[in-house]
């Protein structure tokens, strides 16, 4: 599990994109819309601190960013695909690659008592 000081780390290789699409929206004068309408009445202040600088980008603010529908990872990783990167930032960019459908069949093999690591290293075993 990655500590939040690794994943800020991590995010600084990758927060261009991320901010390219808060200014834009800022400059649409749309950051209190989005805010309210699409991240959960999030503070539009956190926004304009991540545009400045004063707040970092995570994992955890571009979570919401994409399950909010105002950015993808495609967007984000501007052509390079999940498996080229670092094994680092390859663990965050899967696990915000998770869409609800896959949590939800997660969350079925858990309800059944079935191992998803299990299932897994078969699959990858055949």
């Amino acid at each position: 599990m990655k500590t939040e000081t690794e994943d800020i780390r991590i995010w600084k290789k990758y927060k261009a994109p991320v901010v390219k699409v808060l200014k834009e929206l800022r400059a649409k004068r749309e950051l209190r819309k989005v805010c309210r309408e699409k991240l959960k009445d999030m503070n539009p202040a956190r926004l304009s601190e991540m545009i400045s600088g004063k707040t970092d980008v995570s994992s955890y603010y571009v979570g919401m960013f994409i399950n909010g529908g105002i950015m993808t990872l495609d967007y984000i990783l501007q052509g390079k695909e999940i498996r080229d990167l670092a094994k680092e930032d390859r663990r965050i960019f899967i696990r915000l690659a998770l869409d609800d459908e896959t949590v939800d069949m997660i969350g079925d093999l858990e309800e059944k008592e079935i191992s998803l690591k299990s299932v897994l290293k078969g699959i990858l075993k055949g």
